[in-house]
C-alpha cells in the first residue's frame, strides 16, 4: 500500500468515521503522488463506504487553494524555503502549526484561524493534531535558518 494512502486510512482511524466525514467532508489538494488514488482517500477501507469528496485543483493553480496557500506562506516565515525540514522534530512542526494556527487574521476579523475552528470542531480534532490555544502574543520567527 502505498504510504499515502496509509497515511489517510490513519488520518480516518484516529476519529473514528462519523468525526472524519463531519470534519472532512471535501479534501481540496492538488495532484501530487500521494493522491494517484481518491477512491482509497474517500473510502473507510474496513466496510468500503464513501466517506469524503477528492478535489483536484489545477496544475499551476495555487490560487485555487489559497488559504492553504497562506498557512504555506506563514509556515515558511518560520521555517524559510530552501532549508531542509530534515533536522525538525514533530515537536518542531507542531509548534510551528501551533503558531500558524494562533496567529490573527484580518480576513477573520482579528482572530486566529484556532479560535474560528474551535467554534465549529470538535475538540477530539484539535487533540489528535497537537493544536492549543496559544495565550500570549508572539511573532512568526524563524525556529531553523
Amino acid at each position: 500500500m502505498p504510504e499515502g494512502i496509509r497515511a489517510m486510512d490513519s488520518i480516518k482511524d484516529d476519529p473514528g468515521p462519523e468525526l472524519f466525514t463531519a470534519t472532512f467532508p471535501i479534501i481540496l489538494t492538488d495532484s501530487g503522488t500521494e493522491f494517484h488514488d481518491p477512491l482509497s482517500i474517500e473510502t473507510d477501507p474496513s466496510p468500503g463506504t464513501k466517506l469524503i469528496q477528492v478535489y483536484f485543483c489545477k496544475p499551476r493553480r495555487s490560487d485555487e487553494k489559497g488559504k492553504c496557500e497562506k498557512n504555506h506562506v506563514h509556515f515558511r516565515e518560520c521555517v524559510p524555503r530552501g532549508v531542509s525540514m530534515e533536522p525538525l522534530s514533530k515537536r518542531d512542526i507542531n509548534h510551528v502549526s501551533n503558531m500558524v494556527n494562533n496567529e490573527p487574521r484580518e480576513m477573520l476579523n482579528y482572530h486566529s484561524p484556532y479560535e474560528v475552528a474551535s467554534l465549529l470542531r470538535n475538540e477530539k480534532v484539535f487533540k489528535l493534531n497537537k493544536l492549543k490555544a496559544l495565550n500570549f502574543d508572539f511573532e512568526l520567527t524563524p525556529i531553523i535558518s
